[in-house]
């Protein structure tokens, strides 16, 4: 069980920035991956699992790039999402700058060996022990949504129903919460409204009588 590839890509335009595709890597898995890119949008930014018969790919989209990798099914989820954050944390280090400018495909190619000396760190089976114990320990991988490949390509998903309800709830507990302030302010009113009036008339007869 390993990590068997990964792809960077700029979310906008599904350029490809980089990537570590071995050449023993089947046809079929290396058509997936990029079918996959292809339907991220840029409303998208979390995580996902894509699991495909004895494949597993995972997907992470943050800062208008994604990265994605395609692993064994039995390798250990907390050891690639780890290996993702890995990954993503060091492209963005150097060549965070300059992704929005670039316009060659696999421009940053050079961060390909960066990627492979990676793999092979992960892929020890020592390291997926150590990430495992410490997941164990810390309870660090939440849930994270899955979908069928086939979910994302043969039926066209796109990968954003997640982010716009995420969005949704967000606008929704805003505006509740602007309702409830003014609700209170209204309520806050009218709980101190018969005091307001009498104070009211009050300052009223005193003017008078000091004008008069």
């Amino acid at each position: 069980m390993s990590i068997l590839s990964a792809v960077v890509s700029r979310v906008s335009d599904k350029l490809v920035l980089c990537s570590a595709i071995p050449d023993i890597l089947s046809e079929d898995l290396r058509n997936k991956s990029f079918k996959i890119l292809e339907k991220v949008t840029p409303t998208f930014n979390s995580h996902m699992v894509l699991e495909d018969n004895e494949y597993t790919f995972y997907l992470f989209v943050e800062k208008k790039c994604a990265f994605l990798i395609c692993c064994d099914r039995s390798f250990p989820k907390v050891v690639a999402l780890k290996f993702l954050e890995d990954i993503s944390q060091q492209f963005f280090s150097l060549f965070g700058a300059t992704v929005d400018v670039v316009s060659r495909e696999n421009a940053f190619s050079a961060f390909s060996s960066h990627i492979d000396s990676k793999k092979v760190f992960y892929n020890t089976s020592k390291q997926r022990l150590q990430f495992e114990e410490l997941d164990k320990e810390l309870n660090q991988v939440k849930d994270i949504i899955t979908k069928t490949v086939d979910d994302v390509i043969e039926r066209g998903e796109k990968l954003t129903m997640l982010q716009d309800l995420s969005t949704s709830l967000v606008s929704d507990s805003k505006r509740f919460r602007q309702n409830a302030q003014t609700l209170d302010s209204i309520s806050g009113l009218q709980k101190y409204l018969p005091q307001i009036i009498i104070i009211g008339i009050i300052l009223v007869a005193i003017y008078i009588k000091l004008k008069y």
